[in-house]
């Protein structure tokens, strides 16, 4: 999502060419952020890239929930 935001060339391909078949270790995936073209994404970015980790990253989900109780409520159903 963050690549695509950023209008990266193929962005699923970069990531896939690193993850098929392959155990990813941190450091992978940071060499794979420094590695990133900086035409397309900025430092800040890349730092902020590193920082994501599967506890702190929840992508849409807040927001998808949120819109679903709206919508539920609108209709009262909840």
């Amino acid at each position: 999502t963050i690549l695509r935001s950023k209008n990266y060339p193929n962005p699923y391909d970069a990531l896939k060419a690193l993850s098929r078949g392959a155990k990813i270790t941190l450091a992978d995936l940071h060499a794979f952020v420094d590695g990133l073209d900086a035409k397309y994404v900025d430092a800040e970015t890349k730092r902020r890239m590193k920082e994501i980790t599967p506890d702190s990253y929840v992508g849409l989900a807040p927001s998808l929930v949120r819109a679903g109780a709206n919508d539920r409520l609108s209709r009262g159903v909840l």
